[in-house]
């Protein structure tokens, strides 16, 4: 972090999984020991624990005046059915006021949802062959007149772009006349490739053939208006790789494209240093008389 120009003030932990409402909150001493150095805090946990700082950092005045924001690092992948979700704990019912203000001060990193129709295609392909020899696998749900779409869990696009780009680098071994037998051979295909993935959007590999991850922006925002809104965490971005050979970028970071408005409390985007210093140490009091200026009586 630090070669990307982010200084971190300081490192908390919890260890155990905390459940707002029900168990002690382990972000109220965090915060009570560091607000005084610090304007941007960044959490990375189960996105249902996030209510319990958020809620205490919002009962302690940090984000009236827009001063504070949290960004949370989620992980899991976003549920676009479900933007409510990220605004209450894991075991409640409700969202409460008190999280509903605190959450206009926060952001999240998360990774993109699947893309439809594309990857209803894809799950509605894979139901069929599972349906078919040699699994023959059992749909319940195949006699009704109007079945219920079958959406398949992540994991089984990321098996399947896994075997795509296998048999993409063993096709282009064999074109060029190279040993497709050879592990090291097939790597050196299978970095910095772009391929259209299950999920339904683009993917890009690195210098290690590894996967980047796609990530997506959310924020809060007003989902339904009138006499009972309902809010929630909403995409308002994406993470865009760059071509390492289109860009004069040396960082290998993806960069943010906005696609929507992000409300700040305030003027702006919070600082991470207010301009006089935490405690004001780089702005002099003209009021302040040094003591060795004073006349003798």
């Amino acid at each position: 972090m630090e070669a990307s120009g982010v200084h971190v003030v300081a490192h908390k932990n919890w260890s155990r999984t905390y459940y707002h409402g029900f168990t002690e909150n382990p972000f109220n001493k965090m915060i009570d020991e560091t607000y005084m150095d610090t304007r941007i805090y960044v959490v990375i946990g189960y996105h249902h624990e996030y209510v319990g700082l958020m809620t205490y950092m919002e009962e302690r005045g940090l984000f009236r005046n827009g001063q504070y924001f949290v960004v949370g690092a989620h992980i899991d992948q976003y549920k676009p059915l479900e933007p409510e979700e990220y605004l209450r704990g894991a075991l409640e019912s409700g969202i409460d006021g008190l999280s509903l203000r605190a959450f206009r001060s926060y952001i999240g990193v998360i990774g993109s949802p699947s893309v439809y129709p594309e990857y209803e295609y894809f799950s509605e392909a894979v139901n069929r062959y599972l349906q078919s020899e040699p699994f023959n696998f059992a749909n319940p749900f195949r006699t009704l007149q109007n079945p219920p779409p079958v959406i398949l869990r992540p994991e089984a696009a990321y098996l399947y772009d896994a075997v795509y780009l296998y048999a993409r680098a063993v096709h282009m071994a064999k074109s060029n006349g190279d040993n497709p037998l050879d592990g090291r051979v097939l790597i050196n295909y299978m970095k910095h490739q772009k391929y259209m993935s299950a999920m339904g959007f683009m993917v890009a590999t690195d210098e290690n053939a590894d996967a980047k991850g796609n990530y997506t922006l959310i924020a809060y925002k007003q989902l339904v208006r009138g006499a009972e809104p309902r809010y929630g965490l909403v995409p308002v971005g994406v993470f865009e790789h760059v071509d390492p050979a289109d860009s004069t970028d040396v960082t290998g970071l993806p960069k943010l494209k906005l696609h929507d408005v992000i409300h700040w409390i305030g003027s702006g985007p919070p600082v991470d240093v207010p301009p006089c210093g935490f405690k004001g140490e780089h702005c002099v009091n003209e009021n302040v008389i040094p003591i060795g200026n004073l006349p003798n009586f």
